[in-house]
């Protein structure tokens, strides 16, 4: 786990200077080594977190024998022991222990298909790899999104880093906002990838690898779940053990390193069986976060888990001000974001920082296996609907709107939605019209409403031979994994230093997860049924406990704290006064929330979020 950059520029050499206004973006990320490669026209910045070989032998950049390859990586490769015997059979020669040196070793035996190699690796990676004598850069990232890594073109020259701020800092504030960004971030909260909230800084999308020769870059797919799952398993039986094998293979492979490995630990069912499984292969110590009185406070339950598990457990209980540390939080953040469960993981992290320098977490096992009920129910529609012929829907709803009960009129006209809109009107914590009017009247013309909607479409068709439930799964996969939950699991673990990791992201998993029959990952009342028995046979009390997610109880903080409210008031009138939200469109929310209105609560935190942003601008 580390922060990388750099630079190709068409027309001039790149200087050690260049490469130093993109160290403030991701300093934080690295607090164990520093280094740079610097050859003509390319530059590479590599921070560095030491997890596995901690020697300065495995400092990066790591070059091959030749030295006519130079590597800069972040993230981990599980399977580097076994990779790295099969490159010396080949005769490749290693000069350390780390795991990212087999990426190098791995391009020389396929750089002509460069697919090839990246099909070899299980892990969590992105990187860049430059071959010197032929003066291409190689970029890639691995297949579900788990590390982040961001690229702007600018006057034919090329940036590239692990954090936004990164690029903004190269190109010397040089970006425009991009307010189609702006208004889907009020809308879910995040800014779906591959955009950004600037125009011309992008995602390099995951599963997908870039080639820059000179001054073209070409972008190519080298993973997708559709391309890779063929069929359903028909014996739920053979099919529950292999699934098991798989979950419990990948949590092994995740603890592998060479510092102190530790698990985030709720009452829910993802992080228990991590934290079970890990604790059978390696000491563990799991921490948790605690909202005394709350119903989101799971802390007791965790703790009464981990020690039937004989682990030893802490709590951090989140008490007092929600915004007391605001400012390190937001800071860590590089583009706008607003999901409060962020505040209560960076202060677990920040805990966990004096106990271990990895975390397990069970994040991706909601999407992976069918956990969220409000997303992941069928889209059911009555029989009659199903049979209409699409080319007749417009008609429909024009006679639903002659019908004079609006309810059933409501209701009715749901039916009629695309896959799309259904799945989007359950994402969304804001509507599109609320979300409009808090776009600057200046501004609203350049918002295109539909982009996120297309994107979704697109992902639907992909996903067209699975079944209606991993059809869902795929799009949310696709989409809100990757802006929110990942990208969120990255940012606050790596603000404190530690090394966030996913085992139910495990390509072979997921994979294996698209292979159940629908009904095998939920029924009508609950999902997550594989995970969830197997936590019922190992702590019958937690199986059918229902969820309650990782969240900050938002609705009480803003009640009944008044200096958070107080902050949240001034962070929202610093983005009032940056001239990113119309003042009328803010004050219609407020009145809401001031009549009790608590749906809007996500959106006034999302206000505020974006006021903590700019503060830092």
């Amino acid at each position: 786990m580390c922060g990388i950059a750099g630079i190709v520029l068409n027309d001039s050499f790149v200087e050690k200077q260049n490469l130093l206004k993109m160290l403030p973006g991701i300093a934080h990320r690295g607090p164990d080594g520093q280094g740079f490669f610097l050859n003509g026209g390319v530059g590479f910045l590599h921070k560095r977190l030491s997890i596995i070989d901690t020697s300065e032998e495995a400092n990066q950049p790591l070059y091959n024998e030749s030295k006519s390859l130079v590597l800069i990586c972040n993230g981990e490769i599980y399977n580097h022991s076994q990779l790295r015997n099969e490159l010396m059979k080949r005769g490749h020669h290693f000069s350390c222990n780390s795991d990212s040196e087999v990426l190098l070793h791995l391009y020389e035996e396929y750089r002509a298909q460069p697919s090839q190699m990246l099909d070899k690796l299980k892990g969590m990676f992105a990187f860049a790899i430059y071959d010197i004598p032929n003066k291409v850069l190689f970029l890639a990232r691995d297949r579900f999104g788990i590390k982040p890594l961001y690229y702007t073109q600018h006057n034919s020259n090329f940036y590239f880093a692990s954090e936004v701020t990164s690029l903004v800092d190269a190109l010397e504030g040089e970006v425009q906002l991009d307010h189609t960004s702006l208004f889907e971030y009020y809308q879910y909260l995040s800014i779906p990838e591959p955009n950004t909230i600037y125009k011309s800084i992008k995602t390099l999308l995951s599963g997908h690898f870039a080639v820059v020769k000179n001054g073209n870059v070409a972008i190519s797919k080298w993973y997708g779940l559709e391309d890779v799952v063929e069929s359903c398993q028909d014996n739920l039986t053979s099919y529950t053990n292999e699934l098991r094998d798989a979950i419990d293979q990948s949590v092994v492979q995740h603890l592998v390193a060479d510092v102190p490995v530790g698990s985030f630990l709720s009452a829910g069912i993802d992080s228990t069986l991590v934290s079970h499984l890990a604790s059978r292969h390696s000491s563990l110590m799991t921490i948790s976060a605690g909202f005394p009185g709350e119903p989101e406070d799971e802390s007791i339950v965790a703790a009464n888990t981990a020690l039937k598990m004989g682990v030893p457990h802490s709590t951090y209980l989140l008490e007092g001000d929600f915004f007391d540390d605001y400012k390190q939080i937001i800071n860590r953040f590089d583009q706008p974001f607003a999901a409060t469960s962020a505040f209560s993981l960076y202060r677990i992290a920040s805990l966990a920082k004096k106990h271990m320098k990895v975390v397990l977490t069970g994040d991706g096992g909601d999407e992976v296996f069918a956990g969220y009920d409000h997303k992941h129910k069928a889209f059911y529609r009555p029989g009659f609907v199903e049979r209409t012929p699409k080319s007749l829907f417009p008609l429909f709803g024009s006679i639903l709107d002659k019908i004079p009960l609006q309810k059933a009129n409501a209701i009715a006209r749901h039916y009629t939605l695309s896959k799309t809109d259904r799945f989007l009107n359950r994402s969304r914590v804001l509507s599109e019209e609320d979300a409009l009017s808090l776009i600057p009247h200046q501004n609203r013309s350049e918002v295109d409403t539909l982009r996120f909607s297309r994107q979704v479409d697109q992902l639907f068709i992909s996903a067209n031979k699975f079944s209606w439930l991993h059809q869902l799964l795929f799009v949310d996969i696709n989409t809100f994994l990757k802006s929110e939950m990942l990208y969120k699991v990255d940012r606050m673990t790596m603000a404190n230093q530690i090394e966030g990791r996913v085992p139910f992201l495990d390509h072979e998993v997921v994979q294996l997860a698209f292979q159940a029959k629908p009904q095998w990952l939920r029924d009508n009342q609950q999902g997550k049924l594989l995970p969830r028995n197997w936590v019922g046979e190992l702590y019958p009390e937690l199986g059918n406990r229902p969820k309650t997610g990782f969240n900050s109880p938002l609705a009480s903080i803003l009640r009944e704290e008044p200096s958070t409210w107080d902050t949240i008031g001034r962070l929202i009138r610093t983005a009032t006064d940056n001239g990113l939200m119309e003042t009328h469109g803010v004050q219609k929310l407020m009145n809401r929330h001031e009549k009790g209105d608590d749906s809007v609560n996500p959106t006034v935190m999302a206000l505020a979020c974006l006021g903590g942003w700019l503060e830092k601008r």
